[in-house]
């Protein structure tokens, strides 16, 4: 391994803890704006599945979250109030202390509202599981974004820090489909070539998601991209398209690797078994973090996102996300079933 560095390595950002730092295996970013409802329970479930440094990036963050972080031994905490949405929605932050912090390690990229799990029960630390990755030649983990929520209405979650969010948030959205991603053969292939589609948001928020109209957005998109990226001057489509249900969150931080966005990263070599970000987003505060989204714009094209949330809030003060669909979460094994989540399938 190489040495760890305690340098910035990122004009925007200041490290402002007296951490020390371990050479663990696998490190731990997360962006934090915030969050101090979460970190409790998200810290500790993180710390029984093995991970021994967590780095975080507080960005405008203006709640108990700093205080909380700093009085943690195992926490690097950097600090930032510039822009968000400069930084790519902070993926240049990101990538550079990934690159600072974490070469030949892996990084396990996450929100504090986000907690992975993966089908297979005879792996149950994630630095076993990166290691079981790297044995069979695997760079990376896709996972499946699952938003978790109660039954009753959101504004009648009553979470308090340190509780275990499944406690207050386990049902899912049982009918995701699979699908061909949007891309351009030889210009800029789609990758990865498949996605999920599904759960609450796009239900209530996103129902032409599923039709051809969207996939030719996003092909728009993925065009103007890779033009911009040839070095020609093309705007990019401001189209309203709805959040990807996937990301690439765990990643072998070999030379070269990089976070495109909070999604993707550059192709990388990916197992069969697919694994879940279980999402906790809907708690009592997401009234709240909707309208503090909108007034800041910071998030992906002008928080156009939140904005679709704020219509549905205003629409019925006592949204609930049940449906017909809905089912309790207990373990991957009902991800699995429901399709959402593939298999390991090791080779012998």
């Amino acid at each position: 391994m190489p040495p760890i560095t305690s340098a910035s390595p990122h004009p925007d950002l200041v490290r402002i803890d007296h951490a020390t730092p371990v050479a663990a295996p696998v490190v731990l970013i997360a962006k934090v704006r915030d969050e101090a409802l979460r970190l409790p329970y998200f810290l500790g479930y993180y710390r029984r599945l093995g991970v021994r440094q967590f780095i975080f990036i507080a960005n405008a963050s203006r709640d108990s979250s700093i205080p909380l972080l700093l009085a943690e031994p195992d926490c690097i905490v950097y600090s930032t109030e510039a822009s968000f949405a400069a930084a790519n929605s902070g993926i240049a932050w990101i990538n550079a202390v990934a690159d600072a912090w974490a070469r030949d390690r892996w990084v396990l990229l996450v929100d504090p509202d986000e907690l992975l799990v993966w089908p297979d029960p005879r792996i149950t630390t994630l630095p076993e599981l990166a290691d079981r990755l790297a044995w069979h030649g695997h760079q990376g983990l896709f996972t499946t974004m699952v938003d978790l929520y109660a039954l009753s209405p959101l504004r009648t979650v009553t979470y308090r820090p340190g509780e275990p969010f499944l406690d207050h948030a386990d049902y899912f959205d049982g009918d995701y489909i699979w699908r061909d991603r949007p891309g351009i053969p030889l210009l800029a292939p789609a990758w990865p070539p498949r996605e999920p589609v599904g759960g609450p948001r796009i239900r209530l928020c996103y129902p032409e998601a599923l039709l051809l109209a969207a996939r030719r957005q996003r092909q728009h998109i993925a065009i103007a991209h890779a033009l911009r990226r040839a070095g020609l001057p093309v705007a990019i489509p401001k189209y309203s398209a709805p959040p990807l249900q996937f990301k690439v969150p765990l990643v072998h931080w070999r030379s070269g690797a990089r976070f495109l966005n909070c999604h993707r990263t550059q192709p990388i070599a990916l197992p069969a078994m697919t694994g879940a970000l279980l999402h906790f987003k809907f708690f009592q505060d997401f009234s709240a973090r909707v309208e503090a989204a909108i007034g800041h714009g910071q998030y992906y094209n002008g928080s156009a996102e939140y904005h679709h949330y704020a219509r549905l809030l205003a629409a019925n003060p006592n949204l609930s996300l049940a449906y017909a669909g809905s089912r309790r979460y207990s373990s991957p094994d009902d991800l699995l079933a429901a399709g959402i989540v593939q298999p390991p399938r090791w080779p012998k």
